[in-house]
């Protein structure tokens, strides 16, 4: 059958609109496919529903079953169970304002709350969605997408524990912490920071904007370079700075002095502190205590020194001794050339002196004398000897009561002991004196009682009173050894 030229045409032309009509088909299917496989794989819920209270579900993917435990089919319609009904009671009224308000200002909502899936158990949602309106403006149903975020909540929940945990604990320190930014400016301080300071973290930010606002202090009170504050160091180098002494003046004039460590925090996009830890403690007390105790050790070397006395620190377990540079100088012996050990001072002492120096000491030690206090002799660098007069107390026993530590003093009596040798020669002179003449006062006496006698027998008055002979004779025979006689 022969077609005309129009009717060739004609059938040609259907031909190629239901081929078109067949590919936008295939296309149209391809994109659904598309889209369900996206949702399939998406990790939560996409939604069109209703905007009423009960969120009227007109279709949800398939994601809903593992968000709320429910097939997309029984959300439809509210088929098995409305959406709103999934919602935790008390983020239900918020939800549905919150909704109101982002529709009616044309704007899109996002929302956290929580769910009760089918089994129960509490779960909380983020959602995007807004209002879809018609050719009129009017919102005729609501799109979004709802997942899942209860693993972020509870990370985002423990880690404001751990921060209210670290705050709680940094309040509770009795050392200043500041955190300061990348350029100096603090963020955020403890109470005792603003304590020892004496500035509220207000004025600190307002006062303190620069490492320049900071007055600081060197030992001697001159001002410490801003550059050396480990704040400064800590910023310029990523690394930490520890154990820096320095002086702060307060607003009202009084320094403290401050330990200080810094502390930076790496920020890894910079590549460099993006912040610093500054923590401190006030330790102006141990600084005076510090130097009333060097003063005090000055005033007692002095002491020692006018005293021609040196002291010594006795190690008794170990047998080392320290000692003061007087106690090394009255032995002939340059500080720095000195050691003495309990061995050493032994082998010092006078062969003469070293039974009864050692045999004192061990007894004290032992518990058998009450003090200790001996005079000996000791040798010197030259090799002479020099006398001293030791006192000293055990000042520290271990748990058993056995002495660990013993303090004293070394006397240079050398000049008092040449002195009582001289008075002993003195003495011992005297005495061979009154020996020597103390038979002639008694001779004297005799010749006296004799012319007595001889007056008598020639008649004549005695020259000496006989009462006042006899009572010198009784006096010079009793006369105790050492005394001085009596003149005749």
């Amino acid at each position: 059958m022969t077609h005309s030229p129009v009717e060739a045409l004609q059938s040609g032309a259907g031909e190629e609109v239901q081929a078109r009509e067949q590919a936008a088909l295939e296309a149209l299917r391809e994109r659904e496919r598309e889209l369900a496989t996206l949702m399939s794989n998406l990790p939560g819920m996409a939604y069109r529903c209703a905007n009423y209270r009960n969120w009227t579900m007109k279709f949800v993917s398939a994601g809903a079953r593992a968000l709320t435990g429910y097939a997309a089919e029984d959300l439809v319609g509210n088929a098995r169970v409305s959406y709103a009904e999934l919602v935790h009671p008390d983020d239900r009224e918020r939800i549905w304002e919150e909704v109101q308000s982002a529709v009616a200002q044309d704007r899109p909502f996002v929302l956290d709350y929580r769910i009760r899936d089918a089994s129960g158990t509490e779960r909380w949602v983020w959602e995007r969605g807004c209002g879809i309106k018609d050719a009129a403006g009017k919102v005729v149903a609501l799109e979004g997408f709802i997942t899942d975020i209860t693993d972020r909540k509870r990370m985002e929940e423990s880690l404001q524990r751990s921060e209210q945990h670290y705050r709680s604990t940094v309040s509770a320190l009795i050392e200043g912490v500041i955190v300061f930014d990348s350029q100096g400016r603090a963020l955020t301080c403890n109470p005792s920071a603003e304590r020892i300071l004496g500035l509220t973290l207000d004025q600190i930010q307002r006062e303190k904007r620069s490492l320049a606002d900071w007055n600081v202090l060197h030992e001697d009170l001159s001002p410490l370079p801003k550059d050396q504050l480990p704040l400064a160091r800590a910023l310029a180098t990523s690394q930490s700075q520890r154990g820096v002494i320095f002086g702060h003046r307060r607003p009202d004039g009084e320094v403290r002095w401050l330990l200080v460590n810094a502390e930076p925090v790496f920020d890894p996009l910079a590549g460099r502190a993006g912040s610093v830890v500054v923590s401190f403690t006030d330790i102006t007390e141990r600084i005076s205590a510090e130097t009333a105790l060097r003063e005090n050790e000055e005033r007692l070397r002095l002491a020692l020194s006018a005293a021609n006395q040196g002291f010594y620190d006795v190690d008794v377990r170990t047998g080392e001794v320290v000692v003061s540079p007087e106690y090394a100088r009255m032995l002939g012996f340059e500080p720095e050339e000195f050691h003495e050990t309990e061995a050493a001072w032994r082998q010092r002492l006078h062969p003469e002196d070293r039974e009864q120096a050692c045999r004192a000491y061990e007894e004290y030690l032992a518990g058998r004398r009450s003090h200790y206090r001996v005079e000996f002799r000791l040798r010197t660098k030259s090799g002479q000897y020099r006398w001293v007069l030791s006192v000293g107390k055990v000042v520290a026993r271990d748990a058993e009561g056995r002495p660990v530590r013993m303090l004293g003093t070394h006397t240079d009596i050398t000049d008092r002991k040449q002195a009582e040798a001289r008075l002993a020669e003195q003495v011992r002179e005297l005495q061979r004196w009154h020996d020597a003449t103390l038979g002639r006062e008694i001779r004297i006496l005799e010749l006296k009682r004799q012319v007595n006698e001889l007056l008598e027998e020639a008649g004549r008055p005695i020259r000496y009173p006989s009462a006042e002979l006899e009572a010198a004779k009784a006096t010079a025979e009793d006369r105790p050894t050492g005394a001085a006689p009596s003149p005749p």
